[in-house]
């Protein structure tokens, strides 16, 4: 059992901070910023009317992944002395 409680306010915090990571992880890989990732997948399927696809999309599966991991990374046990 944890010796904090755990609050609405602070769940709510909670979730907007790995959103954000997982936003700033995407975008950072659209623009190159991250090595470990590159551009998101093309849409399969081209949008009606004239619209060609161009750029880098944000990868957002990547991003959604690496947010995912820091908000459980909180919650894991470090041992003592071992490194982030």
């Amino acid at each position: 059992m944890s010796r904090f409680s755990s609050t609405r306010e602070q769940a709510f915090v909670y979730a907007l901070s790995s959103a954000a990571v997982a936003f700033s992880v995407a975008r950072a890989c659209a623009t190159g910023s991250l090595f470990a990732c590159s551009c998101g997948a093309t849409p399969r399927e081209p949008p009606d009317g004239n619209f060609k696809w161009g750029g880098c999309g944000d990868n957002v599966k990547y991003g959604l992944q690496f947010g995912k991991a820091w908000a459980d990374a909180a919650s894991a046990p470090v041992a003592v002395g071992e490194k982030f």
